[in-house]
């Protein structure tokens, strides 16, 4: 009964993954078209300015109403099994409205000393740019966050993509309307989540039933759960996106747009993967804590995260192989310079990946403080690397630095969390990934040399080189089609 339960779980974890998959999907497609675009139409400079707002954006937001979402999918499975979702929900918007008053304060005197010698080195000036698509995000991300916890995939899928092609459109009506300036990118960016962002909390508001008298207590015990992790994921945003802010001051808006270009193709190629298997995985391995204990949650997690490897490593590697051409295809030529870093995000984003399954057992744990340390440690190691690195190095520096922060960010969080929830994957299994991924690169690597033609080469290598792959796991036993591709360990 136990093992029938368990592919019960795992049966619909994937099809909450394929679900989620048009989550990320119509969203990476919709970055590819707007990277396309305004790559064509922006200069380096510009674009550099948008990615540095955008960035900034990221950063106060996960401050701002990162915690209210950590908390809300950790507690979420017990509150409804008590039937109290309602006083749940009306404390986490009284939060929302609580941290957004704080931002906006802290956003308006940055804006005011925007004139001073530190306000225009740390480019102040953009603050209110910044205050503008924090609250739009920070509402944005809320409403997901209510989506997901309650596993409403649906609706989920469908308002990510919505929001992704409504940002893109919004950005090219303003740039036609405004011209190619940083502030069209921005304000349509803006505009288009802002129309997107209506529809959401008109249907998420359908489906709650009523309001409940916000519960200082809930609210309260949210807090001590998540202000930590929004510690935590201030400094995971650190990671993923204050590179670009240092470059823009350390170097020049320039060199920041085309870092941001040839990382965000990196990045949308790996994180698709990453990301569809964490929103459905995180969920899952929380409820089956809650409701079958930690032996069926480590089995759970444990086929997850051998799903996770077996289907972001091969695109890594294959980056490898085709990143000049992939930034050919996406990008303007004139941003092919900076190709070379395609690998290292990739691979950083994958290790990112990898410590975020890790990191499970601290949450479950409910050790938000101890998770919060340890992410805020490298970010303090991300953000020396690239202060000393980035002035000499370039914007190179910021990929080799991400690499090795997440490296290190994945050794260091399974030596805490195994102790709530351990996972493992079978040698055998990993050694059979290798070798498929070994064959792989030989094929993709000869493929490299047989066509002039950009286009049509890395067609062929993406294709051949994933056909290898798999058939070389299906020849070695590795995917079974006859137990569900072998999803259970």
């Amino acid at each position: 009964m136990e093992v029938e339960s368990h592919h019960t779980r795992v049966r619909r974890a994937a099809y909450e993954t394929l679900v989620y998959s048009l989550s990320k999907i119509f969203p990476a497609i919709a970055t590819f078209i707007g990277i396309k675009i305004f790559s064509v139409w922006y200069s380096r400079e510009a674009y550099g300015q948008f990615a540095t707002v955008m960035a900034l954006s990221l950063l106060v937001s996960s401050f701002c109403t990162g915690w209210l979402q950590a908390a809300l999918l950790r507690n979420y499975p017990e509150w409804k099994l008590r039937g109290q979702e309602s006083i749940l929900f009306s404390s986490v918007w009284l939060g929302v409205l609580f941290s957004l008053g704080i931002v906006g304060s802290l956003c308006l005197a940055g804006w005011v000393l925007r004139d001073t010698g530190a306000g225009q080195l740390l480019k102040a000036d953009l603050l209110g740019w910044v205050f503008l698509v924090v609250l739009v995000t920070s509402v944005m991300n809320m409403v997901l966050a209510f989506f997901r916890a309650s596993r409403e995939v649906g609706a989920f899928s469908i308002f990510s993509g919505l929001l992704s092609f409504s940002r893109l459109m919004g950005g090219i009506v303003f740039t036609l309307l405004l011209g190619a300036l940083a502030s069209s990118l921005i304000s349509g960016s803006a505009a288009g989540l802002f129309l997107a962002t209506g529809c959401m909390i008109w249907s998420l508001f359908r489906r709650q039933a009523h309001f409940a008298k916000p519960n200082l207590a809930c609210l309260g015990s949210l807090f001590l759960f998540g202000f930590p992790l929004s510690i935590g994921q201030f400094s995971s945003q650190i990671l993923n996106v204050s590179d670009r802010y240092i470059i823009s001051i350390l170097r020049n808006d320039a060199e920041a747009g085309l870092y941001a270009i040839n990382h965000d193709i990196a990045d949308a190629s790996v994180r698709l993967i990453i990301m569809t298997l964490m929103l459905s995985g995180y969920t899952a391995v929380t409820e089956c804590y809650e409701k079958a204990g930690r032996e069926a949650a480590e089995r759970l997690v444990s086929t997850l995260s051998r799903m996770y490897i077996l289907l972001a490593l091969p695109i890594v590697v294959g980056t490898y192989f085709t990143q000049h051409d992939l930034v050919l295809l996406v990008a303007d030529r004139k941003y092919a310079e900076g190709a070379d870093i395609l690998f290292w995000v990739s691979f950083g984003v994958f290790l990112l990946g990898l410590a975020q399954y890790q990191d499970l057992g601290l949450h479950i744990a409910r050790k938000s403080g101890l998770l919060a340390s340890i992410v805020t440690g490298s970010a303090c190691l991300n953000i020396i690397l690239n202060l000393l690195l980035v002035p000499v190095l370039g914007f190179r520096a910021s990929a080799y630095n991400a690499f090795i922060t997440f490296a290190a960010l994945s050794i260091i969080i399974p030596i805490f969390s195994r102790r709530w929830l351990a996972w493992s994957i079978p040698w055998t299994s990993l050694a059979k990934i290798a070798a498929a991924l070994a064959g792989m690169a030989v094929v993709v690597a000869l493929l490299g040399r047989t066509s002039e033609i950009p286009y049509i080469r890395l067609a062929l290598q993406t294709s051949v080189g994933a056909a290898t792959y798999f058939s070389l796991l299906l020849l070695m036993g590795e995917l079974n089609w006859r137990t569900f591709m072998k999803l259970t360990i």
